[in-house]
């Protein structure tokens, strides 16, 4: 089993999950999901449960036309399980993050991005049936709520220097011209 914290590990895995973009093939994308979630986890989205495929199927859409992704950590915090054995890394670990998506089309002369804010609580527990992962650990995600809102990204525009004001002047012999 790892030595790193369950904080450490959801960090660690949340950051694979979410810039998995563009999304790996299926499989790949399938196997990095269960070595972070549990087959029988709990999942509620924005306060209604949902099926762990169904979860799946929405990180996976939501990679749809994107180039690339990152997660900005805002908090992490951990609390430790009450009936931790020794060298067990169990645990609820909760926080907030903001996973920008730069699209792969552009708007005016930037990317389009998206902003995804989401703010979760996670039980991490030791799934004995889950195959281990590369670093022999068999940690899952047990229990997953999650609050999640996306958002467009501004539009951030160069601004055009401005450019000094010509004065124009009008020939009076013209003028003169005009008058007669």
């Amino acid at each position: 089993m790892s030595d790193i914290s369950a904080s450490q590990w959801l960090r660690n895995r949340f950051t694979s999950l979410y810039e998995a973009a563009p999304p790996p093939e299926e499989a790949d994308f399938k196997a990095l999901f269960l070595s972070v979630f549990s087959e029988d986890s709990q999942v509620v989205f924005n306060h209604e449960s949902m099926s762990i495929d169904t979860f799946q199927e929405k990180l996976t859409t939501a990679n749809y036309a994107v180039s690339d992704a990152s997660v900005d950590w805002k908090d992490l915090v951990e609390i430790p399980a009450h009936d931790r054995e020794a060298g067990a890394q169990e645990g609820i670990v909760a926080g907030s993050f903001v996973v920008t998506r730069s699209m792969k089309f552009r708007i005016r002369a930037g990317r389009a991005q998206r902003l995804n804010h989401n703010i979760f609580s996670a039980k991490i527990d030791t799934d004995h049936s889950a195959q281990p992962d590369i670093n022999g650990s068999k940690r899952r995600i047990t229990g997953f709520f999650i609050t999640s809102l996306d958002k467009a990204a501004p539009i951030h525009l160069q601004g055009v220097p401005p450019q000094p004001a010509e004065t124009t002047t009008i020939n009076p012999a013209l003028l003169e011209k005009n008058k007669k």
